[in-house]
């Protein structure tokens, strides 16, 4: 079976391609090995990766303080710098429309975006350092590097996709178009939210500037808490590989033969996809060992119903369907989070005899991952009693 290409280099944008290239160089000049297993942390590596975040962090708040001060100042204090031009709207009629301030305020948007962006590269490149991740002998090495790029640009790893996976499957188009729009907008939105109370306490006793000003705290917050959730995901990026491979080498050797798992491997795949809702780079590396170890052939048809695999999976012989048990809890917690939506979905399932798990050892499972401790015990575990 072809092995699909994580990213296209063709495709990026000259700027993307200038960018991918100094993050490749950054990480290939300064790469180093780290002191044990790069999914373990030692106590030095859990210190480095806290000062790494303190430091992302304080440029990530300090910038969006700075992109407050030097948006509402200038047009504070030099109003005539920033003049309205009368135009005539369509289907508005004659208006005064802010145009150089809009441009102005566009260009300070992509001055911060920049600066923001530059230091997520550097603080994900930090991180990876000081793990040795990715390793120069790992065959995934190219990849590993494109999806740390791609953490720092905070985009999606949509490449699970190019297997049949795909965890939007039967989701509304338009919710969805919804929950992507407020989450781009949820600074600005904050950010007016405040302005409106502060109108609302003080009205005209406060001045129209400390009125705009009071945004500073909202996008100091908003850009600390995006770089935060970006060193979240390097981390457990960083951590995920070497589980992954554990993982699939352990169900080859104990199911390579058996027709019954190797025929529900995709759907279960799937299955995990959709309970998680989201494109994610763990997902994809744990999908494509999967598919590639067993050599299973893609599929282009819809998704079963939560029902249909139930009913499924009852009726394969127990060492599958202890493998499949396993492969269950490993993908709720390879992306780092457990939702109580998946607690409960995993409650209908156990409801159902196809998995046995406690959700306070899964959660502790989980801690243990996003720490930087493995999941050796899960590995190890038998989850289902009876298989």
């Amino acid at each position: 079976m072809s092995q699909p290409t994580s990213e296209n280099a063709k495709q990026r944008s000259l700027i993307d391609r200038v960018a991918f290239n100094y993050f490749i160089k950054m990480v290939k000049k300064q790469s180093a090995q780290a002191e044990d297993d790069y999914h373990i942390l030692n106590d030095k590596e859990v210190r480095a990766i806290h000062q790494i975040r303190r430091w992302a962090l304080i440029w990530s708040a300090t910038l969006g303080v700075l992109g407050v001060l030097m948006l509402y100042l200038p047009i504070h204090f030099f109003p005539a710098l920033f003049p309205s031009i009368s135009m005539n709207l369509p289907w508005w009629g004659p208006a005064k429309v802010p145009v150089v301030s809009t441009i102005y305020s566009i260009v300070l948007v992509i001055i911060e975006v920049y600066f923001l962006t530059i230091v997520s590269l550097q603080a994900v490149h930090k991180m990876a350092k000081v793990c040795g991740f990715p390793n120069v002998d790992d065959p995934d090495y190219e990849k590993h590097l494109a999806g740390l790029y791609s953490i720092g640009m905070e985009r999606e790893s949509t490449e699970m996709a190019n297997y049949g996976i795909n965890p939007m499957a039967g989701l509304n188009k338009y919710y969805l178009m919804l929950v992507v729009v407020i989450n781009r907008l949820k600074g600005t939105i904050t950010n007016l939210l405040v302005k409106l109370l502060l109108k609302h306490l003080l009205g005209r006793v406060m001045l129209r500037l400390w009125i705009n000003l009071a945004g500073i705290p909202v996008y100091a917050f908003w850009n600390a808490w995006a770089t935060n959730t970006v060193l979240k995901e390097a981390k457990v990026r960083i951590m995920a590989p070497n589980m992954v491979i554990q993982l699939t080498d352990q169900l080859y050797e104990l199911l390579k033969d058996d027709e019954e798992f190797k025929d529900f491997l995709f759907d279960a795949l799937q299955f995990i996809a959709v309970i998680k809702r989201k494109f994610h780079h763990n997902h994809y590396f744990l999908v494509e060992k999967l598919i590639l170890k067993f050599d299973i052939e893609t599929k282009d048809q819809k998704a079963l119903g939560r029902a249909q695999l139930i009913d499924k999976v009852n009726n394969i012989n127990p060492a599958a369907r202890e493998g499949i048990a396993k492969l269950f809890l490993f993908g709720m917690i390879i992306d780092g989070k457990l939702s109580l939506k998946e607690k409960k979905t995993l409650q209908e399932l156990q409801q159902q005899g196809l998995i046995t798990f406690d959700w306070a050892t899964l959660k502790s499972w989980e801690r243990s991952f996003v720490n930087g401790q493995g999941l050796e015990e899960l590995l190890a575990s038998k989850v289902l009693q009876n298989a």
